[in-house]
């Protein structure tokens, strides 16, 4: 929707086992974008949206957005399905969107380079890397952040 007002999303893999790659995935499985290996620290993705006027919550749209109005989420691949061939791991992470508020989506808006900073677990209770829908970590509800 053109003359949506954008929103940067910035997407914390609370320290995801080292030595794996991730992307975020576009509209497509093939499409794929800004890859990265983890070191074993936090991983940062960082995803423009556009936020959609009006309705009782923000709707978010744009490439990387997923989902049905009301369910969105942000798709992160890993191993083989981020392009790594030699992994043993085949798996995606939903980040969903749902419990982004509008006053939340306005206060990063205000902040000048403002994100909206949501922070995840990215490490399975084996140490494999987290799958499905991601589970918020400990101190990772939705806040408002300086975008880098």
């Amino acid at each position: 929707m053109p003359g949506a007002p954008e929103l940067n999303l910035r997407i914390v893999l609370a320290e995801p086992p080292e030595g794996v790659r991730y992307c975020l995935q576009r509209r497509s499985r093939a499409d794929c974008v800004d890859h990265a290996t983890s070191s074993g620290g936090d991983m940062v993705f960082h995803v423009p949206v556009r936020v959609k006027p009006g309705g009782e919550a923000p709707d978010f749209l744009g490439p990387m957005v997923r989902g049905r109005p009301g369910d969105r989420h942000i798709a992160i691949l890993i191993g083989t399905l981020a392009g790594d061939e030699g992994s043993c791991w085949t798996r995606g992470l939903k980040i969903r969107l749902l419990r982004i508020s509008w006053a939340q989506v306005e206060a990063a808006q205000a902040t000048p380079g403002g994100a909206l900073q949501g922070r995840f677990i990215a490490r399975a209770r084996d140490g494999s890397p987290a799958c499905a829908t991601a589970k918020v970590a400990e101190d990772g509800a939705w806040r408002t952040v300086p975008s880098r």
